[in-house]
């Protein structure tokens, strides 16, 4: 939807139903039109893209294929996603935590 309103900002016309290729460029920004880029307006400005996201994005689609044989992204050293944002608020504070014992 953000995308779609970019594009209509910069005067391109859309027909219902278009599909919109977007960039993630920080998916955990606050401002939601801080996070997608429209592939169709990007410019050099637009270098970096969100890494993070795009792995979660993977591990994501890897487990639901390669669940059945018992496949989890722990394998690879990452922690399981996050149920919910109370679970990735409980998650951020254990990780400041032991940031701060470590310290």
């Amino acid at each position: 939807m953000v995308a779609a309103i970019q594009m209509a900002q910069k005067g391109k016309r859309l027909r219902n139903g278009e599909n919109i290729s977007f960039l993630y460029i920080n998916a955990e920004h606050r401002n939601p039109f801080r996070r997608v880029v429209p592939a169709e307006i990007m410019d050099k400005k637009h270098r970096y893209y969100d890494r993070e996201k795009y792995v979660e994005l993977v591990l994501d689609a890897a487990e639901t294929i390669l669940g059945v044989f018992g496949f989890k992204r722990s394998s690879l050293g990452y922690g399981c996603r996050p149920k919910s944002y109370v679970e990735q608020l409980v998650l951020d504070e254990k990780r400041e935590f032991l940031e701060e014992l470590e310290d």
